[in-house]
């Protein structure tokens, strides 16, 4: 699936909350992935070590 698929899903359910992860080593720097996705309310750019609260 990509990106822009994974967010058109979560918008056509209604998910409040989206964690992207297995992004490829080809993609932008963290800092910069974090400033495209900032863009999209609920969505994160999972990360080594991430915690999350469910």
């Amino acid at each position: 699936m990509s990106v822009e698929e994974a967010i058109s899903l979560k918008n056509e359910l209604h998910v409040a909350r989206l964690i992207l992860t297995h992004i490829n080593h080809f993609n932008k720097p963290r800092d910069q992935l974090d400033a495209y996705f900032s863009r999209f309310k609920g969505i994160t750019v999972a990360y080594d070590g991430m915690c999350i609260d469910i």
